[in-house]
């Protein structure tokens, strides 16, 4: 019966995922918007900390285990409990994600750089942490993996994306600090970077 019911769990938890990515990917092709003003300063070096963090997702969906298996073998109790967690850490990083897109507006770029008439956001998700795009493909890289990918391939992904984010905030700080100055030092203090309360 425990195995029926743990079964049907990590179905749940698949059907999550896809259902995350299918609003994920409808919400940021509604919300994105082409960017059209002119960069006044930009450094391409971010390059590096997205490859890292492409690479950790292409350790998620490429390594897979057998569909519908646990991760690791768990009692029912933890299964039920970690697909309550999973369901809520999709919720959350999609609202960070997409709401991060619609609060940039004009201003969201994939690239690390300053548009004319950029404007320090502090609103929305950016008023629980300072990087809420990569805060929220964090959580939707964590519950893919938990729910597809072999265990030590999340663990590679995990790591990999987190340096990467970090190298890719560091430059994109450097910028914001540069052209905000004390401003966005003082928004520093006070907002973690990309996990809320953490860090």
């Amino acid at each position: 019966m425990e195995e029926v019911l743990n079964f049907i769990i990590n179905k749940i938890n698949v059907a999550v995922v896809i259902v995350s990515w299918v609003i994920f990917s409808i919400g940021f092709l509604t919300l994105k918007r082409k960017v059209t003003h002119k960069a006044k300063n930009q450094d391409r070096r971010a390059i590096i900390g997205f490859l890292l963090e492409v690479i950790g997702y292409a350790l998620v969906f490429g390594i897979r285990r057998e569909i519908f298996s646990d991760i690791i073998q768990l009692s029912l109790f933890f299964a039920v409990l970690f697909a309550f967690v999973n369901a809520g850490l999709a919720c959350l990083s999609l609202w960070m994600t997409l709401a991060a897109v619609k609060t940039l507006g004009k201003q969201w770029d994939m690239r690390a750089r300053i548009i004319e008439g950029h404007e320090l956001i502090v609103s929305g998700p950016y008023r629980i942490v300072r990087h809420p795009i990569y805060s929220g493909m964090f959580g939707l890289l964590i519950i893919t993996g938990f729910s597809i990918s072999q265990w030590w391939a999340l663990l590679i992904a995990i790591v990999l994306y987190f340096i990467g984010t970090i190298f890719r905030t560091t430059v994109e700080e450097g910028l914001l600090i540069e052209h905000f100055g004390e401003k966005y030092v003082e928004y520093k203090k006070a907002v973690p970077a990309i996990i809320p309360f953490i860090y």
